[in-house]
């Protein structure tokens, strides 16, 4: 005859296990990643953030976001649209994935496990909910970025003095609705850089300058930048590159970089 002990066990206690088993597994080998998974994953880093008091608030939340395809077992994200900007912040995350070698690394894993592009996407930005949501709502965007081979590769080879000749920044004439200019940033070095530009404001002696979120730039390729709104006479004063091995900052003066 055999005993079975049963336990009444509540629900937030039950979450608590749950929690405690997504700590524990966080460090080991990356996996297929299901609903429960991804659900799972997005709760603790929920919980980690706000404390074990929102628990069921960060699941209710991370299941709301999954939005379980049954049929795949895949989040599928929250219904909504994916107009060009959110494509724009969509770009700038998967080339951060596939350029930044962790991220890369654990692409990889999961694509070699049987995810699709996407899904290894996903899993990438596992430490990102709010990017694992973004990705989702653009996923037709993201799958043929994917599809057709995401950008260039980055260089291996570290920037110097002489790189700063072949980047370029112009005005575009064009300026938002408070009147902040933007300026477009061309490469035609032979190499892929992430570029981010660095502006002061004139009009602020000794104020801190303000350096741009990196963008992956192709060779022959070309960015808009904006400067921040905040600076009454905006000035770009350098531009950073950025290899696989090194960067280099290039100072800028009069459109020209050196």
């Amino acid at each position: 005859m055999r005993f079975i002990a049963r336990c009444n066990v509540s629900a937030p206690i039950r979450l608590l296990f749950v929690l405690l088993g997504f700590c524990i597994l966080g460090t080991q080998a990356v996996r297929a990643q299901s609903c429960g998974d991804d659900i799972t994953r997005t709760t603790g880093l929920c919980v980690q953030k706000r404390g074990l008091d929102a628990a069921l608030d960060c699941r209710q939340a991370a299941v709301r976001d999954c939005a379980c395809n049954t049929a795949t077992n895949r989040c599928s994200g929250a219904n909504g649209s994916c107009n060009a900007q959110l494509e724009a912040e969509a770009k700038i995350n998967v080339d951060w994935i596939l350029t930044d070698r962790g991220a890369r690394s654990t692409f990889e894993s999961h694509k070699q496990l049987g995810e699709s592009p996407f899904d290894a996407a996903v899993s990438a930005q596992a430490h990102n909910p709010p990017v694992q949501k973004l990705l989702r709502q653009c996923r037709g965007w993201v799958e043929a970025y994917l599809g057709r081979g995401g950008p260039c590769t980055l260089s291996d080879t570290p920037p110097d003095a002489t790189t700063c000749r072949c980047i370029t920044v112009l005005p575009t004439g064009q300026f938002d609705q408070t009147g902040a200019p933007s300026y477009k940033v061309s490469s035609s070095c032979t190499g892929a850089y992430n570029i981010s530009v660095q502006f002061i404001d004139a009009s602020a002696s000794g104020a801190p300058p303000s350096t741009g979120q990196p963008q992956l730039v192709c060779p022959s390729k070309s960015f808009v930048v904006r400067a921040p709104q905040t600076f009454l006479i905006p000035s770009i004063s350098g531009v950073r590159l950025q290899s696989a091995n090194g960067g280099h900052t290039c100072v800028c003066r009069d459109k020209l970089c050196s």
